[in-house]
């Protein structure tokens, strides 16, 4: 997918993300954005890259605006994260959570098949 095309949706994704209060729900968001999942991981990973966002928490993950985006200095760090993240660059942990909840994904199936 060219870099362009991801590029030019980061603002769509920051639009949305405001509406829902500046944070959200990965899922919700993505359905909110009617975007095919592995484009949402995409711009996401961007955005998390430019510290515009952060990841949190939830079934499904989550995400919301940090303090960069709300018109302050762009030379401060982007917000703390967790010390087992902060020796990777924002990409490889984006992948990597996007890894773990294709993991999770997996894992409910497989527990859905042996309730059946």
């Amino acid at each position: 997918m060219p870099e362009r095309i991801v590029d030019g949706r980061l603002d769509d994704f920051v639009a949305a993300l405001k509406e829902s209060g500046g944070s959200s729900g990965n899922r919700a968001l993505r359905q909110r954005l009617a975007w095919e999942e592995e484009f949402y991981w995409k711009v996401q990973g961007r955005l998390i890259e430019k510290g515009i966002i952060a990841p949190g928490r939830g079934m499904g993950g989550s995400v919301h605006l940090t303090d960069r985006l709300e018109g302050s200095e762009g030379d401060h760090e982007p917000e703390t994260q967790h010390e087992s993240n902060r020796s990777h660059p924002p990409a490889f942990q984006a992948a990597r959570f996007a890894g773990i909840m294709g993991s999770v994904r997996l894992a409910r199936a497989a527990a859905m098949r042996l309730q059946a």
